[in-house]
């Protein structure tokens, strides 16, 4: 069997008897000073969508026991001791992070048109479309442009981190994930509803809770590139 390890993410040494509990036999912590790597032996773990979403049970089980920074999917360590290098050389990093997630789940939101919306005109450049559909704070004057900022201002008060994404879909005009703490997750759709109430025929989408995975923001992945352990990402 190979000695590779697929790695899930990152969590608190002190909490690594709690990998135990994460319904997985599979699983080892790989520990460094203060922080430790979970991570399973990639032979064994199923692959495929029935891999992802068990990856996605064991994340949010030890995040809900104690705190966990997801790693990026697929990411593969040739060996125990690479990745015991790995988690002690960025230990101070990934702990600050962990500090920062803990008590905090990731939801995400998207409000839509559903009889569709343009929020460019045909005059303006292809340019100007194009930094519209990337959800900007200020993308449009008008009264959907207000709106999106106003929620986007109100959600943000109540969350420790937020970040606007592209908006995919063309009736699609507010796109989010934000960083909350477990006790505001009532009060962040209370938000949603009341703001969206405003406004004629819009609906929304709250996703979650999920592990903060667009919130780990670690950049451990450099030396594994270097080595070929980690293909380059496109763009």
């Amino acid at each position: 069997m190979s000695t590779e390890l697929l790695l899930f993410g990152f969590i608190r040494a002190a909490a690594t008897e709690l990998v135990k509990q994460a319904g997985a036999p599979a699983l080892l912590a790989v520990a460094g000073k203060t922080t430790a790597g979970v991570a399973a032996p990639a032979d064994a773990w199923p692959q495929g969508l029935t891999g992802l979403q068990l990856q996605n049970e064991v994340l949010w089980r030890l995040h809900d026991l104690d705190a966990v920074l997801p790693a990026r999917a697929g990411t593969i360590f040739a060996s125990e001791d690479d990745l015991q290098d790995l988690v002690e050389r960025y230990n101070n990093e990934i702990a600050g992070r962990l500090e920062l997630v803990a008590g905090k789940v990731e939801l995400g939101l998207e409000v839509r048109a559903p009889n569709g919306y343009r929020n460019f005109t045909p005059a303006l450049s292809p340019g100007r479309r194009y930094l519209q559909r990337l959800g900007g704070a200020v993308c449009d004057s008008g009264p959907i442009g207000v709106f999106c900022t106003q929620l986007n201002r109100r959600l943000k008060e109540i969350s420790t981190e937020g970040e606007r994404l592209v908006c995919l879909r063309a009736n699609t005009i507010f796109r989010a994930s934000y960083l909350v703490p477990k006790e505001n997750t009532a009060t962040f759709r209370d938000i949603v509803t009341e703001e969206v109430g405003r406004m004629r025929e819009l609906e929304f989408l709250i996703t979650g809770p999920w592990p903060p995975y667009s919130f780990s923001h670690l950049e451990l992945y450099k030396d594994q590139r270097k080595s070929g352990v980690i293909p380059d990402q496109p763009g």
